[in-house]
């Protein structure tokens, strides 16, 4: 048994947090709680409680949060990250311009305090017993929730260019990473003929960090962002950093956990638990 019962995970995109607390504790042979799930798309830190630690869920769950995330202009999708299907194409070549540290700090800084966000309508959230996303893949109207939380850094970091080709071919590779019913299939189809001819055009990539309270989604502020620069855009990536005190440099992976075959050896197939 380990000596902590605190233990941080750096999560690998296409996991399920919910199943890789799971079997931490049958690996430990403890009862086990995490503090807030992470998206499949996204990777990044997640805090394991194992024991008794684990009744104390909410008092660590209120740890801020820090993420670095990329965002993608000129494409917007359902799910308002990769793993959706496309809603709007607008490669406009004003989003192609360079865009400075500067021209963004307003902004940026605009956010900065109390904040709230639609809930994204691919998420957990639950609705009269239901979780959102189940409401809005049968295709029944519904009011998106909102939350309130708190920005305390919200950073313009850098930016590059890149061709739809490269992008689709990212995306698609990252998506086949998730086990369980995503769309996958759908949504890799969607991109391939919805971007079929566009493939030498490019898209602008901002990458930016921002620290918040729990409960926010990264993804909503994406939607909120890109509004506030009159721009299309979606979550091209995300990083969970900072999770409390806790780094990838303090953090374990899984590797270290169960061993370097661990993907063979362990059950870690993903059910939907977009968080």
């Amino acid at each position: 048994m380990i000596d902590s019962k605190v233990l941080p995970i750096w999560q690998p995109i296409g996991m399920s947090t919910h199943l890789i607390s799971q079997r931490v504790g049958e690996f430990y042979d403890a009862k086990t709680a995490h503090t807030g799930t992470l998206d499949p798309m996204a990777e990044g830190v997640i805090i394991v409680l194992l024991g008794e630690e684990r009744l104390k869920k909410k008092e660590y769950a209120k740890w801020k949060k820090g993420y670095e995330f990329e965002i993608a202009l000129g494409i917007s999708t359902d799910a308002y990250e990769i793993m959706g299907l496309i809603t709007d194409v607008n490669l406009s070549p004003n989003y192609l311009q360079d865009i400075g540290k500067e021209s963004f700090k307003k902004i940026t800084d605009s956010f900065i305090g109390t904040y709230t966000q639609k809930i994204p309508p691919y998420s957990t959230k639950k609705i009269k017993g239901k979780h959102l996303h189940q409401i809005t893949r049968s295709n029944k109207k519904v009011t998106l929730p909102t939350k309130k939380g708190e920005i305390y850094k919200f950073d313009y970091l850098t930016s590059e260019t890149l061709a739809i080709e490269s992008v689709i071919k990212d995306i698609s590779e990252k998506i086949l990473l998730v086990t369980g019913d995503f769309r996958q299939k759908e949504i890799i189809d969607n991109w391939n003929k919805t971007l079929k001819g566009k493939e030498n055009e490019a898209v602008k990539i901002l990458k930016l960090y921002v620290e918040l309270s729990k409960g926010l989604y990264v993804r909503s502020l994406t939607v909120d962002f890109c509004r506030k620069i009159s721009a299309t855009g979606f979550t091209h990536s995300i990083k969970r950093v900072k999770n409390g005190k806790y780094t990838k440099q303090n953090s374990q992976t899984l590797e270290e956990i169960f061993g370097s075959d661990y993907r063979k050896e362990i059950d870690f197939v993903s059910r939907p638990n977009l968080g």
